[in-house]
């Protein structure tokens, strides 16, 4: 009996945390996107902190996908934690793939990389097939 009362306190308390904290607010609120007049319950207009774009509804993921791909301004600040991963999934893909590391400066490889992140760079040839395939080959041994 008294286990079933324990189990129901706990099942209560888990019920009434989950519906107070609701859903968690996405990163782009306040440090990159300012909610301006509320349009209807839960959505609101919206502005652009790094070029003042602006929304009349705009959407959490709209907004993430403009700040990650399209706004030049707030780019440079979302890039630095990402190079690292892009420049390992880079040698990674020219490896066991068997890509030419001359391809790195290809004018359409390049357009590639620049529509999957306009901000970054593709290192050079001899960056990617010496330092960086070098730190990659001691990751994996």
């Amino acid at each position: 009996m008294a286990e079933n009362s324990d189990t129901s306190s706990i099942n209560s308390t888990n019920t009434s945390a989950r519906k107070s904290s609701g859903k968690p607010k996405s990163i782009v609120w306040g440090m990159h996107i300012k909610q301006r007049n509320q349009i209807s319950k839960g959505h609101w207009s919206t502005t652009c902190n790094y070029c003042n774009q602006f929304w009349y509804k705009g959407s959490p993921a709209a907004l993430e996908d403009y700040l990650g791909n399209s706004c030049n301004k707030a780019l440079p600040d979302l890039i630095p934690d990402h190079i690292k991963d892009i420049n390992r999934a880079l040698v990674k893909a020219f490896i066991v793939c068997g890509i030419p590391f001359y391809i790195i400066k290809n004018l359409f490889f390049v357009e590639l990389l620049k529509t999957l992140r306009l901000a970054y760079e593709p290192p050079s040839r001899n960056i990617l097939s010496g330092h960086f395939l070098e730190q990659e080959t001691a990751f994996v041994n």
